[in-house]
């Protein structure tokens, strides 16, 4: 066993059957970041579906409302609870039942869905049978009920999660769907280290080649990049924009950050000072940017990139606005948005999909070590399928979880000299091990220990303070561990 664990001042973190090395303010983070991201996504898609849904409802448009209103109020918790749930296992719970709520909702929504689609194909080919449909649960009357009080029992147990965030004295934090959050938002821009983009090649093949398409003499053609937060559109739009068959193709690359407020007269100004690369601060006729502009782009075909768009609002002002320069032959737009009705405006919608496991693994290794070796005693190839799975197939929680380990692992755990309380928290801890923790005297409280349920081994190397205190001389820390069925001192 001491042959396959390297550690210096780690712990080994056993999960299922396979034995993870990580020193544990990365293991409060990394459970820190599973779940809450895990929740915010799910309820990201769960209120866009119940969006979706609320205009083909009839019979529960109102709870449907409820649902998303609801979901929305405790999204603003979430960062909040992630932040923690490492220290208090209440809040864990309550991340963990929010979790299965929302769960439970994403399957309401998919039953609906399938049922409107199954309608539709049945009206289609005029496949009714009148009596057996009756008694159906595909009789409109029927499924309403049905889902009806399903609905009602959800919103029934976000009420109760609702509460319990009140108890739990839960603030929310700026973010999310918070409309304040957006406006705030830091612009995003067009430029990025190619090299640090992993597994979009294709989707950047596939767009540049739409958009460089000879064939297609379509004025304003618009392509969308669609998908949830933390995907990569920004960072897919950037990749296009700084791709050579892109540059040599179009004249001028115009990049405007939209975000919530589609503000027509700012983007117009922002497209005007991005073709002459000066202020146009003291401009406040929008016909008169508009000449500028048709002036500026004169003959000349552009690519305007409109990134994080979050609504329609004076979208057709703006096309009319571009097309009405005349200079338009094989201009192009791209769109990026988590809006499917957004992305709808567009002549291709490309869905940006999540990344294979493998591609977040190579994002972890590569923020958190770059270019050189992974240490040894880290261990994260022993882990790698594991922590790369968590990630969901999302580059930015790849991108935090390396940022994580590349700020931890320089630090010097072998100074410790008491193992903290959070440690009763990681509820799935099978197997512990202390390696070269010359300092260290103290093990977490008793109580602590007592959470650790599935604790079987125990082992301490070259920890010789710990040993008198568990083992030798005073025996103080013994008592607390003395239930553990394999301990090992050496």
């Amino acid at each position: 066993m001491h042959q396959n664990i390297v550690l210096f001042s780690y712990f080994a973190y056993k999960l299922s059957d396979n034995i993870s090395f990580l020193p544990p303010p990365i293991l409060a983070q990394m459970a820190e970041l599973f779940l809450t991201p895990i929740v915010d996504v799910t309820i990201k898609k769960l209120i866009s579906a119940i969006a979706d849904q609320i205009n083909l409802a009839v019979s529960w448009k109102e709870e449907l409302r409820r649902l998303k209103g609801r979901l929305t109020i405790i999204q603003a918790l979430l960062q909040d609870a992630g932040r923690r749930q490492v220290t208090e296992s209440a809040v864990k719970l309550w991340l963990e039942r929010l979790r299965d709520a929302a769960r439970d909702a994403d399957d309401v929504l998919d039953e609906v869905a399938y049922e409107n689609l199954k309608c539709k194909i049945e009206i289609q080919n005029h496949m009714r049978r009148k009596v057996c449909y009756f008694f159906s649960l595909s009789n409109p009357l029927i499924f309403q009920m049905k889902m009806a009080k399903k609905i009602k029992n959800i919103i029934s147990s976000v009420d109760d999660i609702n509460k319990e965030a009140q108890g739990l004295r839960l603030q929310p934090i700026p973010g999310g769907l918070n409309s304040e959050h957006r406006r705030r938002n830091p612009q995003t821009h067009s430029f990025c280290d190619l090299s640090q983009v992993v597994g979009r090649d294709y989707e950047v093949s596939r767009i540049v080649e739409l958009l460089t398409d000879s064939a297609n003499q379509q004025p304003l053609w618009v392509v969308s990049i669609v998908g949830m937060g933390g995907l990569g559109k920004t960072t897919l739009a950037q990749s296009v924009r700084n791709n050579e068959r892109i540059k040599k193709e179009f004249a001028k690359i115009i990049w405007v950050c939209v975000s919530e407020n589609f503000d027509l007269e700012r983007i117009l100004k922002e497209m005007l000072e991005s073709v002459t690369g000066r202020a146009c601060g003291n401009i406040t006729n929008v016909d008169t940017v508009i000449q500028n502009i048709r002036n500026e782009l004169a003959k000349k075909n552009f690519l305007l990139i409109l990134d994080d768009v979050w609504n329609l609002e004076n979208w057709e002002e703006l096309r009319r606005s571009l097309l009405a320069m005349g200079n338009n032959l094989r201009s192009r737009i791209v769109v990026t948005t988590r809006d499917e009705k957004v992305a709808s405006i567009a002549d291709h919608k490309h869905h940006l999909k999540e990344l294979e496991d493998d591609k977040c693994l190579s994002i972890i290794k590569q923020r958190a070590f770059g270019d050189s070796p992974i240490p040894s005693h880290v261990g994260l190839e022993v882990i790698a399928g594991e922590i790369a799975t968590k990630c969901r197939g999302v580059p930015l929680v790849a991108n935090v979880i390396g940022g994580i380990l590349r700020n931890n692992m320089s630090k010097d755990y072998c100074k410790l000299d008491a193992l903290p309380e959070w440690l009763g928290n990681l509820s799935s801890l099978a197997s512990l091990v202390i390696d070269d923790c010359m300092n260290l005297r103290c093990l977490p409280s008793a109580e602590a220990i007592r959470r650790l349920t599935k604790l079987k081994e125990l082992t301490v190397w070259d920890c010789p303070m710990l040993r008198k205190s568990c083992v030798e001389e005073t025996r103080a820390e013994w008592p607390k561990i003395s239930h553990i069925p394999n301990i090992l001192f050496t």
